[in-house]
């Protein structure tokens, strides 16, 4: 296509995987590193690379902005040793971002990876749709929704989409390495709390393919609050699970006759994760799991609407969560992360459920 791409994280889980992409469908990829970023993947790509810190050096992000047809930013922290930094440090990246972009001659058309945590949980059945009212439980969710504030605020200066996945998963995932590690050596799952809570996921390749799509062919955000939604997807599979279910599948897929499901008590889990808070202060390290993480965790459930963006982009995942996750297990495997050599179990359909969206009005906020 020949036309130039900008994307920020792209040395990230789901950047790295969309630089692949891209350059496969004939883009030329610039990306925006860090100095201390391992770069070796993106120049094998032959990726132009920027270094530059999107907090504070504008001038660099203007250069790397300059005639790119479009802008993928997905670098954000997930986590801080203090979670009240997360607001601070990924709105000022995004207006870094935007401003560069926006003072361009032709300003480039922006997609933002945002997140489900912007919006806050769902209740148990009913799908999140994308005009829903935003309220994050989380300082992590709460980054996003500023985020996604400052888009709609540039929405008349430059073309712009917000795209919000759940839980993406993949085979170069290691943060979801874990839970598949556990299942794998020990065949048990470790579920936090004792209710159920039902949620969406998708695989990175289908989320890649999701981005592009919204970059050449979605809406875009409209200004002064227009028409909340438009401009904004979820891009999700339609498989519901709970997290007992998603280990049981997990563990079905590894050719594990049965997995343990331990339902760990809210009061431990709180104790883990103050540890983790207090040890990340003192090392100066954030820890995976922390008191921001197990708030969003335990809000409710986390179940959004695929229907927007396949009725108006032609958009589904390419296959069904099932394969993906034999193909996730299959890297790991292939990479050396998961030591058995198991073949799927042969039982009933896996343990999930397609669930459509009840209908709803639309609503605004």
């Amino acid at each position: 296509m020949n036309k130039r791409v900008l994307i920020t994280g792209a040395t990230g889980f789901i950047g790295s995987r969309l630089v692949t992409f891209l350059v496969q469908r004939g883009y030329k990829v610039r990306a925006i590193v860090r100095a201390t970023s391992d770069t070796a993947h993106l120049q094998r790509l032959g990726c132009e690379l920027f270094v530059a810190d999107l907090l504070d050096d504008r001038g660099s992000v203007v250069q790397a902005a300059a005639d790119c047809d479009y802008v993928f930013h997905l670098a954000a922290e997930t986590r801080a040793v203090r979670s009240k930094e997360l607001i601070q440090r990924n709105s000022q990246s995004m207006k870094t971002l935007l401003d560069a972009a926006a003072s361009q001659p032709v300003p480039p058309r922006l997609v933002y990876v945002s997140s489900l945590a912007a919006v806050g949980p769902s209740s148990k059945t009913e799908h999140l749709v994308e005009s829903d009212r935003r309220h994050p439980t989380s300082f992590y969710g709460k980054s996003k929704q500023a985020c996604e504030e400052l888009a709609e605020s540039f929405a008349d200066q430059m073309k712009i989409a917000i795209v919000r996945p759940p839980i993406v998963l993949g085979e170069d995932d290691r943060n979801g390495l874990m839970m598949f590690e556990s299942i794998d050596r020990f065949g048990i799952h470790f579920v936090p709390g004792f209710r159920n809570r039902n949620y969406s996921a998708i695989h990175v390749d289908d989320l890649c393919r999701a981005l592009i799509l919204v970059a050449e062919e979605g809406q875009s955000l409209e200004p002064d609050g227009r028409n909340f939604g438009n401009g904004i997807y979820f891009a999700t599979s339609p498989e519901i699970y709970t997290f007992s279910e998603l280990g049981r599948t997990i563990g079905q897929v590894l050719g594990r006759k049965r997995t343990w499901v331990i339902k760990v008590a809210l009061p431990i889990l709180w104790s883990i994760a103050l540890f983790n808070e207090l040890k990340a202060r003192i090392v100066r390290q954030p820890q995976y799991l922390n008191r921001d993480k197990l708030r969003e965790a335990m809000a409710g459930s986390w179940i959004c609407s695929g229907e927007k963006i396949k009725n108006e982009l032609g958009f589904e995942p390419e296959k069904p969560m099932f394969d993906r996750l034999k193909e996730i297990v299959a890297g790991y495997r292939l990479k050396g992360w998961l030591q058995s050599t198991s073949e799927p179990t042969p039982t009933k359909r896996p343990e999930h459920r397609d669930q459509k969206p009840a209908s709803r009005e639309k609503s605004y906020g």
